[in-house]
């Protein structure tokens, strides 16, 4: 919908058009994108059916009334008083206008809240805009009793078009007068309004227009501050000349735009000396600084070497005992071959036992690689002398991954790792024929065989092998016997009950021990 027009318009018709015109596009600015407002022009007061109805005319015989619309967001129309009053002295009529404003705020606003004020507001402000055009002040009048009240609504009518104030719809009515001229039916004659004369910011008078104001000030001498402090006075009218001068006399300085712009005095800063990129002395200026350059201290792989004298230069022989050199100068490092290290599985790793029951046992000798059985000869890759880690090189086992550097090469590329979550107990063919597992979120899981599983045995502990941390597992009764994947015969498996290793029925029901190996990239390294 947009603006209905009366087609032949004159006198108030043509006054109120001018206000649409003005208006429309106003009002629309203030609400929401896309809504529709229907704004009609003056309607007629016709008697229906017990009532007096606003309807605007749509030919010589049919009307169409003008109450809400819940088609619209919003609609209006003017009412004029059947009262107007001719001013013989300039041809001009006043007559006092209604516009009434239907409107559903939900629609205008959205549901945040009830914001009928704010619409009144906005109403209210596009209507002062073109106040030039309306002849008194505006009044904003609300409620159903008081926006209706030129209308006579029989009960029916009033309960089917009442307005509650809870409701998203809101009725709001401004009430004002326009002037028009009779003669020349021109639209709207805006007023000439009275002068405002300010004198220095303060009000002197207000005068109507066409009239004449004359006055007469005396003027005070002026004060002349230079950069804020009070320097001297002038009288009104005269001129006053401000020498600027250095204190011999000589004249400096230029008039910008009424500031007096001076050179900038020169000031000699401080000289900072470096030696070598680091601060050594602050010389004044014209100073004259005298650095001492110390001898340089050469060392070798942090270790004190020599000392150079500046401007010096040194040889630094790098060779094998028998006086062979060796190395290459890569942007100023020697790059010596990497030596030749032993790693942690040359030989087998010790079994553990560290207590002696007769001369030149296993407990007495302790053969084997590893300081002791928990204990590296050298770093692991995360750089600890730990033989058991998790997957992170720390000893929580968070996600019940085991990692034995023992079997881990030094400079390879692969180690062996444990999951520490038994199977549950089944039988060897089923153990079997279920791998690979996925465990951890890594696959390629397999039962371990015999030297997988005896690797770890910690024979130490008196016939209990694996109850120690980080497996903590103590195998004695039948239903918590270990598997391996080797087999004796095609019937015949091989397991662990604790305190030995046996063979058995492969149909037995026991648990296992899964092994897989991880390459150092999957564990970050």
């Amino acid at each position: 919908m947009a603006i209905v027009e009366k087609t032949n318009r004159k006198g108030v018709d043509k006054a109120i058009h001018v206000l649409q015109q003005r208006t429309y596009a106003n009002l629309l600015g203030f609400w929401a994108d896309g809504v529709e407002y229907t704004m009609y022009p003056r309607v007629n007061k016709n008697f229906k059916n017990d009532s007096t109805i606003p309807e605007i005319s749509l030919d010589s015989k049919n009307y169409k009334e003008t109450f809400y619309d819940d088609k619209v967001a919003v609609n209006s129309f003017f009412l004029v008083d059947d009262q107007s009053t001719y001013q013989n002295d300039n041809n001009q009529i006043v007559q006092d206008v209604s516009i009434i404003f239907q409107a559903d705020l939900v629609k205008l606003y959205g549901d945040a809240e009830r914001v009928d004020e704010v619409f009144n507001s906005d109403v209210l402000q596009v209507f002062k805009n073109v106040k030039r055009f309306i002849y008194s002040d505006i009044e904003r009048i609300t409620g159903f009793d008081s926006v209706y009240s030129d209308l006579s609504l029989s009960a029916d009518l009033r309960e089917k078009i009442q307005f509650s104030d809870i409701s998203n719809r809101h009725i709001l009515r401004l009430d004002f007068s326009i002037r028009y001229d009779f003669k020349c039916d021109s639209p709207i004659v805006p007023l000439c309004v009275p002068v405002t004369i300010m004198e220095n910011g303060v009000l002197v008078a207000r005068q109507a227009a066409g009239t004449t104001y004359s006055y007469s000030t005396a003027c005070s001498d002026a004060n002349v501050t230079v950069n804020s402090l009070a320097f001297n006075t002038v009288a009104s009218g005269g001129t006053l000349d401000v020498p600027v001068q250095y204190e011999n006399g000589t004249e400096v300085g230029v008039n910008v735009d009424g500031v007096i712009e001076i050179p900038n005095p020169i000031t000699c800063a401080d000289a900072t000396v470096n030696l070598n990129g680091v601060f050594n002395q602050t010389v004044a200026s014209g100073g004259t600084a005298d650095v001492i350059v110390g001898n340089s201290e050469i060392t070798v792989n942090g270790a004190a070497f020599d000392s150079l004298a500046p401007e010096e230069a040194l040889n630094v022989p790098v060779q094998y005992e028998n006086g062979s050199p060796i190395g290459t100068i890569t942007v100023g490092v020697v790059v010596v071959p990497d030596p030749v290290i032993a790693n942690n599985s040359a030989s087998l790793f010790k079994t553990g036992a560290n207590v002696s029951y007769q001369a030149q046992d296993d407990g007495a000798l302790q053969f084997g690689n590893g300081v002791d059985f928990f204990t590296l000869n050298a770093n692991n890759p995360f750089g600890n002398l730990n033989r058991f880690t998790d997957n992170l090189g720390t000893q929580i086992y968070a996600n019940g991954i085991v990692i034995d550097w023992s079997t881990w090469n030094v400079g390879g590329a692969t180690v062996r790792g444990y999951y520490n979550t038994l199977n549950a107990a089944n039988t060897l063919t089923n153990q079997l024929a279920n791998q690979p597992y996925t465990k951890a979120s890594f696959t390629g899981w397999y039962v371990c065989n015999y030297n997988q599983l005896t690797n770890i045995f910690n024979l130490s502990i008196t016939r209990n092998y694996m109850n120690y941390a980080p497996f903590n597992h103590s195998v004695g009764a039948t239903s918590t016997r270990v598997w391996v994947s080797t087999r004796e015969s095609a019937t015949i498996g091989i397991f662990y009950s604790g305190a030995s290793v046996g063979v058995g029925n492969h149909s037995g029901s026991y648990q296992a021990l899964l092994t897989r190996e991880f390459t150092l990239t999957e564990l970050g390294l």
